[in-house]
Formats: structure tokens, sequence, C-alpha cells
């Protein structure tokens, strides 16, 4: 070993398939605490005003229009969590020692799905301050490439939502919302930030959102004025997280394995994404391997789990939520206040292991409470 460097520490492996010691761990419905957007120029805006309102398309849509324009989504080390901490100052809500995790969804979503996992490797960055635990997204550097088909199925699935999604009625905002050229912009999004628990912990959330449901028709008030306008869209927004649409794509199923291999691995990630998010419904949209919508259907989020149960070679929504809340308070028992985590789960898939880095590990720039 070179002079200099530290060997992480191994502080705890937990066994994938093994016994659970806490099962039926409670888990809360999402709180919403408020939102934040980012719009194509890079700026984020709290609290978030470019929630789109969602309308389901018909079949016969060509998800390939416009993939010369298509603005790919930028890579890097990590997502920086300054966003969430910015809106939740910006919203009053302040952090304190009752609050044990502060995260982004996908965080969540890899860890609800690692039981059912066995060939997906990932990571999360943990520092841990005044007690309460930041959850750092990790880039692998494999998640960097992709073939051409790969970035092909992923402008579909960008454009499909685009055909699902109407702007805000604001033209400012509406420009914002798909790129100032018109063209699909995979970095514009609004998120929202809510609080929830699992088992005994206590997070804060942050997910993307993709649309909502139409508001109920509020015609606009006697003398109100663009800045009142502006205001009660923004209120409008808050007020969207009972109608939040997920969208979704995958390909078409014409065979009875299609059916179980959905069922088996697209279903489980949607429930899980839709799920933690508080999302009610997911809009999938169905293509042949040309990018032409066949059908679309609509899922409920609560009703997913009952399609599968019962059936060979499955999952149980159960078993991700009872694994996720013992992670999480296995976190929280071995970690300690000044000092950076990374939690890994790899090959050979078996075990979740949490370790102690030394010399720190930076996955992003430290959490600060956003300046007043």
């Amino acid at each position: 070993m070179k002079a200099g460097r530290h060997a992480a520490v191994v502080l705890f492996s937990l066994n994938v398939h093994g016994r659970i010691p806490d099962v039926n761990a409670p888990v809360s419905a999402p709180t919403r605490l408020t939102s934040y957007n980012i719009d194509a120029a890079g700026a984020v805006h709290c609290p978030g005003k470019a929630l789109r309102t969602f309308h389901k398309p018909s079949p016969g849509c060509d998800l390939n229009v416009g993939m010369d324009s298509f603005v790919e989504k930028k890579t890097g080390d990590g997502t920086s969590i300054q966003p969430i901490l910015s809106a939740l100052h910006t919203a009053n809500h302040k952090l304190d020692s009752n609050i044990h995790f502060v995260t982004f969804r996908n965080n969540l979503n890899k860890i609800m799905e690692t039981p059912y996992n066995d060939k997906n490797e990932w990571r999360i960055g943990l520092e841990r301050e005044a007690g309460t635990i930041y959850m750092h997204v990790v880039q692998l550097e494999d998640s960097f490439s992709s073939s051409a088909d790969q970035k092909k199925f992923q402008y579909w699935g960008y454009k499909f939502e685009e055909l699902c999604c109407k702007p805000p009625d604001n033209s400012d905002d509406a420009a914002k919302a798909s790129g100032e050229d018109g063209a699909v912009n995979a970095n514009v999004e609004f998120c929202s930030v809510f609080r929830m628990s699992f088992g005994h912990s206590r997070l804060i959330v942050a997910a993307e959102m993709d649309c909502a449901e139409p508001a109920p028709h509020q015609e606009r008030a006697a003398g109100e004025d663009e800045e009142g306008l502006g205001k009660r869209k923004r209120r409008e927004a808050e007020e969207a997280a009972d109608r939040f649409v997920e969208i979704k794509t995958s390909r078409e199923m014409t065979a009875p394995h299609h059916r179980r291999t959905f069922e088996r691995f697209k279903l489980l990630k949607f429930w899980i994404q839709s799920f933690v998010g508080g999302v009610r419904s997911i809009c999938c949209g169905f293509r042949d391997d040309t990018g032409i919508v066949t059908h679309v259907e609509v899922f409920q989020t609560l009703e997913i789990p009952r399609l599968v149960r019962g059936k060979a070679n499955m999952w149980d929504a159960r078993r991700c939520i009872d694994f996720t809340a013992w992670v999480l308070g296995e976190v929280r028992r071995a970690t300690v206040d000044g000092a950076r985590y990374e939690l890994r789960y790899q090959h050979p898939f078996t075990h979740v292991t949490l370790v102690r880095l030394d010399p720190p590990h930076d996955p992003s720039p430290p959490p600060a409470k956003a300046a007043p």
C-alpha cells in the first residue's frame, strides 16, 4: 500500500437474501414540503413553477420525431443536493435532528430494488452532519457509456413524456420547459421535495415529477394581475402532489413471456419509483421496434403489487419496504457525525456493504445550509 493511502473500513455487510430482523415496517405516505425546477439554462427556481399538465396521447405517435435536436442529460460525478437545501430554505423548512436522511429518490429506488437485483451494481455516498445523513448519487463509470440503441430508447422515453405533457400556460415557462428552441431537453426538470419515513427513519426526499393531472378549472379572478396569476400558478403546482403522473415507455408485448418479463422487471421499477414519490398513476406507452406507439395504458401505483401477487418468480412489495427500512436503520446505527461513507452493492450481489472512507471521499460538494 502506498504511503498516505488508507483502506476503506467495512462497518457492516447485510445479506440481501437473508432474514430481515423486523418485518412489516411502517412506511408513511410522502408529505409535500416544497418544490424546485431546473430550466433549460440550468437555473434553479424555488419554488418550482414549470410543472406540466398530463394529457393521454393517442396510439400511433412516432417517437423518432425530433431526435436530431435532442439535448441529452449532462453527466458528471454525481448530483448536488444543494437545490434540495435551497428549496427547503426558501420555504422556511429547517433541518433538525428529527430528520435522519436527505436524499434524492434515485438512491431509495436502488435500495428498494436490491432484493430482486442480481446484476446491477450501485453505490451511494454518505456524509453525516449534526445527526442528519446526506445521501449522494454516485455515478458509476459504465453508466456514462451507452450504445446507439440505448440512446435511441432513451430518446423515445423522453419524447413520449413530451407528448404526454402540456407546458404551463405562461409562455416563458413553456419555452423553458421544452428548451428555448422547442427541442426535447433532458436537463429540464420539476422536483417535488417531501417528507416520508421507512421504519423508524425519517427522510426528506426530492424526486423529479413528469407532470400532473389538470387542476380543477379556475377562472382568472377579476382584477387579477400577472403577478397574482403567477403566484396562483405556483400554488397550483405545489398542490399538485395528489395528481402527479409518471410517464414510461416499454416494448409492446406480443408473446406470453413478454408479459412475464414486463411484470417481473419493468413493473417492479415502475412501482418503486412511483410509490416512493407518492405518484398515484403511471402512463405507459407501449411501442414497437420502430418507435411507433401501439397502445397506451395507465396503471394505478397501489394496484401494481396485486398484479404480480401469487405468481411464480415475481417480487414482493413488502420485502422491498422492509429491506429498505432495515438498511436505513443500520446506516443510522453505524455512522457518526463528521465522517464520510459509501454504501455499496456489487458482484456477487449477495450483500449490501457500508464502508467508512479514509481519507474522506467527496462524491459531491459538502452539504451546506442555504445562505439567507
